[in-house]
């Protein structure tokens, strides 16, 4: 995915970020999907398709941490 291609040399591999405490990671990149009103702030990667970071899909209750696809949130689009 080009997203990542681009920002491949500063986003940590996955893991990296496990024993810091949440206030010290730092978000790479946010992204948005205005139509539905979901964020994803990307914090790790595997280099190629899987992501780490929050998770904010329209509901700050249900705001979580987890694991997403770029590929999936391409084809939303």
């Amino acid at each position: 995915m080009k997203l990542l291609q681009n920002l491949k040399s500063i986003i940590p591999p996955l893991y990296t970020n496990e024993k810091l405490p949440f206030s010290e990671v730092k978000v790479i990149a946010k992204l948005y999907a205005p139509f539905l009103n979901f964020f994803w702030y990307l914090t790790e990667s595997d280099g190629e398709d899987i992501c780490f970071g929050f998770v904010n899909l329209a509901n700050y209750e249900m705001a979580e941490l987890g694991y997403f696809s770029i590929i999936e949130l391409g084809v939303c689009r």
